[in-house]
């Protein structure tokens, strides 16, 4: 590709970036999560309420999910 061929643009002229892989990432989270949800036995460890939720311009999401099984 010829970059001399293209006008340069400001960054004032872009769209925001997308991560291209975002998509994929909650669809492989969606199943996951749903999997969990069928294991017999399986269940949260501490009180949905008291979740450490992590929420940044990259991330958001559970910090961690403790679980018991038995």
């Amino acid at each position: 590709r010829d970059l001399h061929s293209f006008p340069t643009r400001r960054s004032s002229d872009l769209e925001p970036d997308y991560c291209l892989g975002a998509h994929l990432a909650r669809l492989e989270a969606r199943i996951a999560l749903t999997a969990l949800t069928r294991i017999p036995g399986l269940a949260l460890a501490v009180p949905a309420q008291s979740l450490d939720r992590q929420v940044t311009l990259t991330v958001q999401g559970l910090r961690e999910l403790p679980l018991t099984w038995g």
